[in-house]
């Protein structure tokens, strides 16, 4: 943005605890914009795999929190579930922290 001025992004990516591999077959939680990019950029890839004639602005509008808990959330399980018009998933709630935080 200019100086002064705010950030009014269209979609934010988690930039807290996102799960990661680690050494030794464990899994540990990273934080960053590059993880966040990588984190999004795979559900979009995921998302293209499950409909590979869907428009990017289908893809885009389908990763909008509509139905999330509140506005700062991405559900995956839900994005999945409106992607294929029914619940593939096994878990109850699967969220993703939206925003890029410290």
């Amino acid at each position: 943005p200019a100086a002064g001025a705010e950030a009014d992004p269209a979609l934010l990516a988690p930039g807290n605890d996102i799960p990661t591999t680690a050494p030794g077959g464990r899994w540990s939680f990273v934080s960053g914009s590059s993880y966040a990019a990588a984190h999004v950029s795979g559900m979009l890839a995921l998302m293209a795999q499950l409909q590979p004639k869907a428009t990017p602005g289908q893809l885009r509008r389908l990763l909008q929190p509509g139905d999330a808990l509140n506005a700062v959330n991405i559900d995956a399980c839900a994005t999945i579930s409106r992607l294929l018009h029914h619940c593939s998933c096994s878990c109850t709630a699967n969220l993703t922290q939206r925003g890029v935080g410290p």
